[in-house]
């Protein structure tokens, strides 16, 4: 018991003294002064800090064998300690209450912790789990299946330890001692390795669009408006979710102006999301033509929606489902072409391809982010003048 005693132990420095204290929260507890009877501060004596230890490791485990070790470690005004899954439970229903967080993200993350319940076990304490189980548990994720015949890549595995992570900044000073992060405390995180971005250039984005103008679906599928769709995509540099997201009232010919702002639709990816892009001759056309065009397409005017996309499981309300992603691309549900599977996000770096000379913060702007090497190491800079027409005429 003394030695279990001395290795639970650490001091600190208070105004010039040693002071002794022992760590329990592998049991379920917190950091604890060693208090000889009588005093109000821990004791300096090294040979009394070592007798205080076993005495209190010893009242912990008669507690145990008893069935009330929470009750001599966090005393009676304070609920047991809650095991992983009871407080996993909790911290989702607080993530979905904040609103900040999309049903998506709670998914994935419900997942992730689902896997650290399973590894760890369900009624395990959070403040039980120590820097040397997470590790154990990170080469748990690298032989984890994927559900695709292969196991987690690095990068899938640093969001499972993230979620975890999360989860522990909740539990700080509630559950565990405030600070405390076993999941911080590993050294060799796993760190994936993205690929380089995609994107087409001018001349292939002309070519794309020149092609969404003579497509013709099939008279019995479900078209999708593929002609202004992959216009707006390529001459506005929104996101995919931000341009199934517009609504007629962002489109503005008057001010020439296409606005990104948060509807019921959905919201935007982050605070520099929201912005206001120019409106280009070449899409101003284009727009124009197809809102005109009421009675074909009859949403325009009902819902004031251009595009009325699924989107990731998620359509317009009173819309049949039109179109749905899958691996990345916009697929119809029937009839669909090579046309419809160009993958959205190739679609946004046209907007801003390289030229050189250019404001940088005009075209930070423009794609909702600050940062210099988000645009960099994609798309460049490039911002055709008011009256050029970008991606090439008729």
């Amino acid at each position: 018991m003394a030695r279990d005693a001395k290795d639970r132990m650490y001091s600190r420095d208070q105004g010039g003294v040693t002071r002794w204290y022992i760590d329990l929260r592998h049991l379920g507890g917190c950091r604890e002064g060693l208090i000889p009877e009588g005093e109000k501060k821990a004791t300096s004596d090294w040979t009394q800090a070592v007798v205080l230890a076993a005495e209190r490791l010893k009242e912990v485990a008669e507690a145990d064998e008893k069935g009330q070790r929470a009750k001599v470690l966090l005393g009676t005004r304070r609920e047991p300690a809650e095991g992983l899954r009871a407080f996993a439970a909790k911290h989702l229903v607080k993530k979905a209450k904040g609103g900040k967080v999309t049903t998506r993200w709670l998914e994935q993350t419900e997942r992730q912790l689902e896997a650290a319940v399973e590894f760890f076990g369900e009624h395990r304490t959070l403040a039980s789990i120590e820097v040397a189980d997470v590790e154990s548990y990170v080469e748990y994720l690298d032989a984890r299946s994927n559900g695709r015949g292969g196991t987690l890549g690095l990068g899938s595995q640093r969001h499972y330890l993230n979620s975890l992570s999360n989860l522990y900044k909740r539990a700080q000073g509630r559950v565990v001692a405030s600070g405390y992060n076993p999941v911080a405390g590993v050294m060799e995180k796993p760190v994936g390795d993205p690929d380089e971005a995609a994107w087409l250039e001018v001349s292939d984005s002309a070519l794309l669009l020149e092609s969404a103008r003579t497509y013709r679906p099939d008279p019995d599928a479900h078209a999708a408006p593929v002609y202004p769709l992959i216009a707006t995509f390529l001459l506005s540099g929104g996101r995919t979710s931000e341009v199934l997201g517009l609504e007629l009232d962002d489109v503005s010919f008057q001010r020439q102006r296409i606005t990104f702002r948060p509807n019921e639709w959905r919201r935007l990816k982050s605070k520099n999301s929201r912005r206001s892009v120019p409106l280009w001759p070449q899409l101003e056309e284009i727009l124009r033509a197809y809102f005109a065009d009421k009675e074909q397409r009859w949403w325009v005017g009902a819902l004031g929606v251009p595009f009325p996309i699924r989107w990731r499981g998620e359509a317009h309300q009173g819309l049949p489902q039109g179109a749905r992603r899958r691996g990345g691309s916009l697929r119809l549900a029937e009839g669909r072409d090579p046309l419809e599977d160009v993958p959205a996000h190739v679609l946004l770096g046209p907007a801003t391809d390289a030229r050189r000379g250019c404001a940088c913060v005009a075209v930070h702007g423009e794609q909702g982010t600050r940062s210099r090497r988000a645009l960099d190491d994609g798309a460049g800079l490039w911002s055709p003048g008011p009256s050029q027409t970008p991606l090439g005429g008729r």
